[in-house]
């Protein structure tokens, strides 16, 4: 970090999430038993576009359910605790097998979840940003922001989608 600057390369992908920002009801997006207020906080993006999740009690949750091709993958989102709270938050993500992903959250900073897993072959992947069980996590009240499911074998940087799936070009 010698202050000249630096070039980010990265290679094609594409967000299959098809709303990346916006976890409300109709969107592929659905929650059961979690509140979700849209626009309640600014995101890593500089806008106030991320959505606070109330999680209320045992086996609360937002999900997306997402049809794919065999191969590996990464889901990630962003998050961070509403102001005053922290704790353990719990998301999963299910396929041919559950993956877990336990993580500290704390209320000053924005934290990327990512969770890579390998599908066998076409069908549908259930994406849980949000997966409270009682005993595991913490029942705290979050921001969440910039979901995304890439065939990679990594996350890379955000692609923000509203409606469709959305490609980033390769870096040249």
């Amino acid at each position: 970090d010698s202050g000249c600057g630096s070039w980010l390369l990265e290679p094609q992908s594409t967000n299959l999430v098809t709303y990346s920002e916006d976890f409300s009801s109709g969107t592929g997006w659905g929650a059961t038993g979690a509140t979700l207020t849209s626009n309640q906080s600014i995101s890593p993006d500089g806008s106030l576009n991320a959505t606070l999740i109330e999680l209320n009690s045992n086996l609360d949750r937002l999900a997306a359910v997402i049809s794919v091709a065999g191969g590996t993958y990464t889901f990630s989102f962003y998050i961070k605790a509403k102001e005053g709270e922290s704790g353990i938050w719990r998301s999963r993500v299910s396929t041919d097998y559950t993956i877990y992903e336990n993580t500290q959250v704390n209320d000053t900073e924005w934290t990327r979840i990512t969770q890579t897993f390998t599908k066998t072959g076409a069908g549908n992947v259930v994406m849980y940003p949000a997966f409270r069980t009682d005993g595991t996590s913490t029942l705290f009240n979050a921001y969440i922001w910039g979901a995304m499911l890439e065939q990679q074998s990594y996350s890379t940087s955000y692609i923000p989608t509203n409606g469709a799936a959305s490609t980033r070009l390769q870096d040249i």
